[in-house]
């Protein structure tokens, strides 16, 4: 899409582009129309040109692409920056020497804009492992292996978006650069021999065999490689920042791997131990062995460290020169063996391997077993071989986070504004934004701006179908009505602003939970517009009809859905919000899974009427909460329930976590065993989740017999866990939230992250009085996600929070 606020005096606004030729004619309309546009350009007298500064975002398949034009008399200097300002390519290209000819001006501003944006490298797959994002170029890639070797570096990442469910685009790389680092090493000796054989006064016929010599042994057998390459979907799962932070450490561990490894098997070779397998110990506990070590370096694991103080634990061989008490330690433990503790967990060490992949499961449980039985399989052979408001959905929040405090950085501060429902006009419209699909595919798949690029296309919608019926053209498509029956409104049409255009002047989040309760806050600044302290779910919900302004009545179209290749599709009319929901769905899987969707526009008046409001600082508090506690070192579970009027429900160990990707959805479940000396200990508590966790009930038994039921029910093929694991009591479930985080930090834990061994508290929380009318729970209720045996009864009394405090 085009930014193109030099043009616009009093509007900003955003429109999709697929070609450089598109974004320069749109730049040519807009020279050769300046009036229109309230723009004076330069002009240099003496060319008759004018000197014009454009920026164009482009979104592609793994980041926002920025290009920078500027046309000045003699050249056309175009560059391509990365999120970060980083420079990924850039061009300069003479402008045409025929003054004030817009067709060559678009010949050259066109070929400046192709060159900036070949520079970029592109790839990946979406997330089943069979549609390619986009192409690698090999030779851009080879052109980078040789910037990399002129630059003297060792070590290289290659990390491809969905490479754990796909990994050919890594192989692939890595095969470019290691023929490029071959042949670079015997362009080296053979220009060595050639000098040699000059300096030696050799015939032609004798320097040309000399190099064919060098050619052909420069890497002599046992020689070490010019480069060291790490494959992130060797070392790490589905989540691509975390796969590619831990594939960078790994390969700096490589260089140390390949000096010790050799080291210790030649020194059993000398004991006599030679017949003896060498395994390593990494980082998550698990064994590794000396190829593998030799080969990835040792996989990363992830540890958090709080403020205060903590006991030591002295093992190894400096453990005698610790005394009884150190600093900063609240006690010293030596246990047993302390001297020999390391050799003692290398030798205890389990031997794992985990397969993360998304998979068809298909339409009975039979194909279902057969899947799972097959990533099981997998997950064998890699053993063998190496040895808090999301609910758990709207996507993880690290993400957004991230995309939210770059957006900061670039357009500073008092940029992001929030301001009450009450402060927007009745006459007003306000653009919600978000993304629809599978959490667990936006962990891997980073997004373009497809919100923003929805929100344009849903608002572009609603005002051509309010001037359709201003025209008399309307019919049953004209505007949305401003209320339904439920809401005891007059249904009749908004009113439309002095040339029938109703100004857009706040945008909202779709859903405060997780990541889409940050996208608002990332696009808001953009154009210049505030964001509205509400939101149409106050948590997250899997589906679209669960909005509350479907709830009560409004129409959920017009509504856009976008994908990062630049498709875009808009619904003008659907006979419902759950005939939307039917309908976008598998478009959603289509666009791999995730897309930014947008709904129809709500009115001022409607948005005080049936939007959740406040939940902005509701989401505000609860994090200022954990923040507080944890710089106290209180429990910081406990103070995120305390602050959303909540409780702990459950804390303990995963012991289980099941999840599938199918129709779009993240589904499974996840048990935990209760902590020792904790409330429930000796009991399970299990967590069905359809992105957002939606019943949590307390089982009895012990993690060993919840696995035993478990796998005596995959042997039969009906993936359940049997009667007694679908009782249980319940301890609540939707609308209230269901909350999991860490137990340690309250740091929430999406369902995506959910990992076995995790420890973690269970907070549940009430839901907002607009979601447990009997009209809501006919839509959110248990009964609307398959537990028509399961009543809902609220867990305490919601108690609005206060607003965002105005510094």
């Amino acid at each position: 899409m085009l930014a193109y606020p030099e043009f616009l005096a009093e509007e900003q606004a955003v429109l999709p582009v697929s070609t450089p030729q598109q974004i320069v004619e749109f730049y040519m309309d807009a020279w050769k129309n300046q009036q229109h546009y309230q723009y004076q350009p330069h002009r240099l007298a003496s060319l008759g040109w004018f000197t014009q500064q454009w920026t164009v975002v482009i979104p592609c398949s793994q980041m926002t692409l920025r290009i920078g034009v500027d046309v000045g008399g003699t050249s056309i200097d175009a560059v391509c920056l990365a999120p970060g300002n980083a420079v990924l390519g850039w061009s300069k290209r003479p402008a045409p020497k025929s003054a004030g000819e817009p067709e060559q001006l678009i010949a050259g501003v066109v070929a400046a804009v192709e060159a900036a944006l070949a520079e970029a490298q592109r790839g990946g797959h979406e997330f089943d492992g069979c549609s390619e994002l986009s192409p690698m170029d090999e030779g851009q890639l080879r052109g980078i292996a040789r910037q990399v070797l002129a630059a003297g570096l060792r070590c290289v990442v290659v990390a491809g978006v969905f490479s754990p469910a796909q990994p050919a685009q890594e192989h692939r790389a890595a095969a470019v650069f290691a023929d490029e680092a071959a042949a670079a090493a015997a362009e080296a000796a053979a220009e060595a021999a050639a000098k040699d054989a000059s300096a030696a006064g050799g015939t032609g016929e004798a320097l040309a065999g000399g190099v064919d010599a060098a050619a052909r042994h420069c890497l002599p057998h046992g020689a070490e490689p010019p480069l060291l390459i790490c494959l992130s979907h060797e070392v790490g799962q589905l989540g691509l920042l975390a796969r590619e932070n831990a594939a960078a450490l790994n390969a700096a561990l490589l260089p140390l791997a390949r000096r010790v490894v050799p080291t210790c098997s030649a020194a059993l070779a000398a004991a006599g131990l030679g017949h003896a397998s060498l395994y390593f110990t990494s980082n998550d506990g698990t064994l590794l062995s000396a190829a593998e070590a030799m080969r990835v370096g040792g996989l990363v694991g992830r540890a958090t460290v709080l403020g205060g103080d903590a006991p030591v634990v002295a093992v190894g061989g400096g453990a005698p020169l610790c005394g009884d008490s150190l600093a900063g330690a609240s006690s010293v433990v030596r246990p047993r063996h302390a001297a020999v503790a390391n050799a003692v967990g290398a030798a205890i060490a389990q031997v794992g391997g985990s397969v993360d992949a998304v998979s068809n499961m298909g339409p009975t449980p039979a194909s279902r077993a057969a899947v799972l039985a097959e990533a099981e399989q997998q997950a064998m052979e890699r053993a063998l071989a190496a040895g808090i408001l999301g609910c758990g959905g709207g996507g993880s929040p690290d993400k957004a986070l991230l995309k939210a405090c770059m957006q900061l950085q670039s357009s500073g501060a008092g940029s992001m504004r929030v301001i009450s429902p009450a402060a927007v006009p009745a006459g007003g419209l306000v653009a919600d934004v978000g993304y629809m699909g599978a959490p667990t595919v936006g962990t891997e798949k980073p997004d373009s701006g497809e919100a923003a690029n929805a929100a344009a296309a849903a608002v572009a919608a609603y005002r051509a179908t309010a001037a359709a019926a201003c025209s008399g053209g309307g019919g049953s498509g004209g505007p949305p009505a401003t209320a339904g029956s439920s809401s005891g409104g007059s249904g009749a049409g908004p009113a439309a602003a002095p040339g029938g255009v109703l100004p857009l002047v706040a945008l909202m989040s779709f859903e405060v939970g997780g990541g889409n309760g940050l996208e608002a806050l990332c696009a808001a600044p953009l154009l210049g517009l505030p964001v509205v302290d509400g939101d149409a779910m106050g948590r997250a919900f899997p589906e679209l009809q669960m909005a509350t302004p479907s709830i009560y009545g409004l129409p959920a179209a017009p509504a856009a859905v976008a994908d990062a290749r630049g498709n875009c599709l808009t619904v003008h009319s659907a006979a419902s919000p759950a005939w939307l929901e039917r309908l976008l769905r598998p478009v959603c899987a289509e666009m791999g899974a995730s897309a930014g969707f947008s709904s129809c526009p709500l009115t001022g008046e409607q948005l005080q009427r049936v939007v959740v409001p406040h939940s902005l600082s509701l989401a505000w508090r609860l994090g200022h909460a954990v923040v507080e506690a944890q710089h106290a070192k209180r429990d910081a579970p406990a103070a995120a329930a305390a602050a959303g009027g909540g409780r702990v429900l459950f804390r303990g160990r995963i012991v289980d976590v099941q999840r599938q990707t199918s129709g779009g959805f993240a589904r499974g479940q996840v048990v935990l065993a209760g902590s020792s000396g904790a409330a429930h200990a000796g009991s399970l508590l299990r967590a069905d989740f359809q992105n957002e966790n939606l019943v949590a009930r307390l089982l009895p038994g012990s993690a060993a017999t919840h696995l035993a039921a478990r796998h005596g029910a995959a042997a039969q093929g009906s993936g359940e866990q049997g009667g007694a694991w679908q009782g249980g009591v319940v301890l609540t479930t939707v609308p209230d939230l269901i909350c999991c985080v860490q137990d340690e930090t309250g740091l929430p834990i999406a369902t995506e992250e959910l990992r076995y061994g995790l420890r973690a508290a269970v907070l549940g929380l009430p839901a907002h009085p607009l979601l447990t009318t009997p009209e809501a729970l006919a839509v959110v209720g248990p009964a609307a996600f398959g537990h028509p045996g399961v009543a809902y009864a609220p867990l305490a009394q919601y108690v609005p929070p206060a607003g965002i405090p105005r510094t």
